[in-house]
């Protein structure tokens, strides 16, 4: 039983390629953007529209959780994130690429819930090793898949890199045809549509510690989608070459992944060591993001845009495992996906109004980066916000359930 587990799991591995597929297209649309506009604008709105469409699909994912299986959905998402990258390499124009980068974004809204609930029921008890496991693996897709990405279309082979993009969705779909139905079948329920689908925000809305979390998370977006939305802005204000923008947006990019990696790697050893340390988890995210605002404000070199990447990567891994980490404490078990979902809405649909007027400003000011840094000193009261789901995590963790191996454990490395 337990090869037949590991088998699934290795194979279940290869879902993280979707990431790759995305990442690709996302810079193909915005070295096109480039293009098109090289002061950098429409470049930014790109990543606007990839969180209108995570907040879009949040609506009315929570139903579809409900009432379809995990496999459907693999394959349903899967196979039309590989023909929108195939309608790519034909869709010239502004508009054309910011619906297409919403729409790739909208089917992988619902895709990452479902293959984190899917991979959780396949490993079972030994969810936390697996987890992390998958974890590292998606994020080393995501550091490569973009300089591959930045090296074909500075070779002008934009067309192939689609097409690279499109294959890695359906190497991604392989482990849903393995995978047999009743393993992750999703039982539909007989209520209203509004009823399922506003789970997750009466969750958010009763909970004190809960409705705290989510201002936490849209403070730190202040960062954390603010720099993302004005790093085009700043490398069209360093009048590069096209070929020189594309490589410093693509090795931004991995070296925002590749520091978020070497975060993982660092803070799973401290705090295996020693759990208490994850109070300093909201700390960490919002010094490390001012740290990296403050080099984008004097930047006039690529090195030091990259190395602005690399300690928002530090600074964001903090960010998302504190949510992953604190927010499964006080959330009832059998409503946290419902809650992901809806608090992905929320934080979407804020982080698409501000990146849009960050936008704006930034046009007016033509200072992108000190715009940005006075939206980001905003951030301080965030980690305070989270001190109640602190308080409610070091209780559980003082007082576990009795048995070891029981799925509910709220042990850190299953929420890593």
């Amino acid at each position: 039983m337990a090869r037949c587990v590991r088998s699934r799991e290795n194979w279940f591995l290869l879902t993280a390629f979707s990431v790759g597929g995305t990442e690709i297209l996302t810079l193909a649309v915005m070295m096109e953007q480039l293009k098109l506009d090289d002061s950098g604008v429409m470049s930014a709105m790109v990543y606007i529209c990839s969180l209108i469409g995570v907040a879009l699909m949040g609506l009315f994912g929570s139903t579809l959780l409900r009432a379809l299986t995990g496999r459907s959905i693999g394959i349903g998402s899967g196979m039309g994130c590989a023909v929108l990258c195939i309608i790519a390499i034909n869709a010239g124009g502004i508009w054309a690429g910011l619906l297409l980068t919403g729409l790739i974004s909208f089917l992988g809204a619902l895709s990452s819930p479902n293959i984190t609930s899917t991979l959780s029921q396949i490993l079972g008890a030994d969810r936390a090793r697996g987890m992390a496991r998958y974890q590292s693996f998606s994020v080393a897709i995501a550091v490569g898949s973009p300089m591959i990405g930045a090296v074909m279309i500075s070779l002008g082979l934009t067309p192939w890199a689609l097409v690279l993009a499109s294959v890695m969705h359906l190497i991604a779909v392989a482990p849903w045809l393995r995978i047999t139905p009743p393993l992750h079948l999703q039982k539909a329920e007989s209520t209203s549509f509004w009823r399922n689908a506003s789970i997750g925000y009466q969750c958010i809305f009763s909970i004190r510690a809960l409705a705290l979390m989510t201002a936490s998370r849209l403070l730190n977006n202040l960062l954390y989608v603010g720099l993302p939305v004005c790093l085009p802005l700043i490398i069209g204000a360093m009048r590069l070459t096209a070929t020189e923008a594309a490589w410093t947006q693509a090795s931004g990019i991995s070296a925002l992944r590749l520091g978020a990696l070497c975060s993982g790697i660092v803070l799973a050893f401290a705090l295996s060591k020693k759990a208490a340390l994850a109070r300093f988890l909201p700390m960490q995210a919002v010094a490390c993001g001012l740290v990296a605002v403050a080099l984008l404000c004097v930047a006039r070199d690529p090195m030091i845009v990259i190395a602005a990447c690399g300690a928002a990567g530090l600074g964001q891994f903090a960010f998302r495992l504190s949510g992953t980490t604190f927010g499964p404490a006080v959330t009832p078990p059998h409503q946290l996906a419902h809650v992901i979902l809806a608090g992905d809405t929320i934080v979407r649909f804020f982080s698409a109004a501000y990146g849009t007027t960050l936008v704006s400003i930034v046009a007016v000011t033509g200072q992108p980066a000190l715009t940005l840094l006075c939206m980001g000193i905003l951030t301080l009261p965030a980690p305070w916000l989270m001190r109640p789901a602190i308080r409610a995590y070091n209780q559980t963790m003082e007082n576990p359930p009795i048995s070891p191996d029981d799925p509910a454990r709220p042990t850190l490395a299953a929420r890593s």
